[in-house]
């Protein structure tokens, strides 16, 4: 049985960012972009607004898309931090996607 669900929940409020940190050979320092992760969960109804107001008929399916992904950001917020994409190119790059 769980104590604390409200303790619970009140954690999927934290803040959460997604990063991607390349390192190139040739460059002495990796490179680091973050994005807070409520960008990601924004976009799809912000565009589905748009496309919504915009009010072409072959829009449709993808603002039908973009309604279904809605709610898909808060599976990220429930995961702990870890390492989504780990890719190396033949030891010149290297990439690294997660969540933190």
């Amino acid at each position: 049985m769980n104590r604390f669900p409200v303790w619970q929940s009140l954690l999927l409020l934290r803040p959460r960012f997604l990063y991607l940190r390349a390192e190139i050979k040739e460059i002495p320092l990796p490179v680091l972009l973050v994005f807070p992760l409520s960008l990601l969960e924004l976009a799809p109804p912000v565009a589905s607004w748009i496309l919504r107001r915009q009010g072409r008929p072959q829009t449709e399916p993808l603002r039908l898309l973009l309604q279904g992904l809605r709610r898909q950001g808060w599976a990220l917020r429930k995961l702990p931090p870890l390492a989504l994409l780990e890719v190396e190119v033949r030891g010149q790059i290297r990439l690294k996607m997660g969540l933190w």
